[in-house]
């Protein structure tokens, strides 16, 4: 038998292996405590210590966008953390398009290979058919690499996702100087 607490930002999972011994695993929202809870009793039901290899990828992406937008909105202007929500729905409707499902799309899909389809997309997928310039591109692909580094480096997060790559982007020049 598995019980759930909420604790902090998160939810704590509690359970007793088949030798007694207490066990908890602190996840990050409501609906991943109740699946690793499902999975808990599962295991235990077959005599099999409770805890899994790990939670679900399906769940641990979406606990992470939604946190990561949390976690902005305590920091940043509303404005800007909204901006950053709006960015990265984009991003993941894309996701949705190219893998087909939400519940495809895994922490692992993430590479600098895909921030590059994914730059290169936003030039011709612009608003009302228009293609959108090079620094719109630059700061949306700019957002989804802020929420990667922040996965990576959350202690959550980071068994997760693997290690946060950058990508190279063109910057428009500047103007010059008068004096």
């Amino acid at each position: 038998m598995a019980s759930i607490t909420k604790r902090g930002n998160g939810y704590a999972v509690r359970w007793r292996d088949p030798d007694g011994s207490a066990r908890r695993r602190q996840v990050p929202n409501k609906r991943t405590a109740n699946q690793l809870k499902r999975e808990i009793e599962e295991r235990l039901s077959l005599g099999d210590r409770g805890v899994p290899d790990r939670i679900s990828p399906r769940t641990v992406f979406r606990g992470a966008l939604k946190d990561f937008i949390l976690d902005q909105k305590a920091s940043l202007a509303s404005g800007t953390a909204e901006r950053y929500a709006r960015n990265l729905d984009l991003f993941v409707r894309w996701l949705v398009r190219r893998f087909g499902s939400l519940e495809r799309i895994r922490p692992e899909v993430l590479t600098k290979r895909l921030l590059r389809d994914f730059y290169q997309s936003l030039a011709s997928d612009g608003r009302h058919g228009r293609p959108r310039k090079d620094s719109t591109r630059r700061k949306v692909v700019e957002v989804v690499q802020l929420f990667w580094s922040w996965a990576w480096n959350d202690d959550e997060y980071e068994p997760y996702f693997p290690v946060p790559r950058r990508l190279k982007m063109q910057r428009e020049p500047g103007l010059q100087t008068v004096a």
